[in-house]
């Protein structure tokens, strides 16, 4: 995930996901990282809509 990405949270597995569609936004990631790796800096905060 990239530095500045949102993430979501996915109530059917528990995981966090940059997909918004159907899960819940609880943050931005703050430390970019690859894409194998399981764990990710997120910073827990309401970030507006795009545009808004």
């Amino acid at each position: 995930m990239a530095a500045g990405a949102r993430v979501f949270g996915n109530d059917t597995d528990r995981r966090l996901t940059t997909t918004a569609t159907g899960n819940f936004q609880v943050g931005i990631v703050t430390v970019a990282a690859p894409t194998a790796d399981t764990t990710v800096r997120v910073m827990l905060a309401l970030v507006p809509a795009a545009g808004a």
